[in-house]
């Protein structure tokens, strides 16, 4: 069979019933239930979120600075005021 040639032509008659497949994504859209329980998850983690913000668990650290001649552990504060112990206390080395 090596010596035949296969050549397809296509047919001109147009066929009524073809329809071209068209691959779009389909979106389901959520039920009320969906939305409704979403809704109540992100107003639990807001609130969580709050609580922990107004009993400050947040915004506490323990920091204990240690250098080379010195051990000292600061007070409970803020990330702002940690950071700002930490650049006085660079800036007191430096100087």
């Amino acid at each position: 069979m090596p010596d035949i040639d296969i050549h397809i032509i296509p047919d001109t008659v147009q066929v009524e019933n073809y329809r071209k497949r068209h691959y779009e994504m389909h979106w389901k859209h959520p039920s009320v239930r969906d939305l409704l329980l979403t809704l109540f998850i992100f107003t639990a983690c807001t609130m969580i979120g709050l609580l922990f913000e107004k009993l400050h668990f947040t915004d506490t650290n323990v920091v204990t600075l240690i250098t080379a001649d010195d051990c000292r552990e600061l007070e409970i504060m803020s990330k702002a005021d940690v950071a700002s112990a930490i650049v006085s206390e660079i800036l007191k080395k430096m100087c």
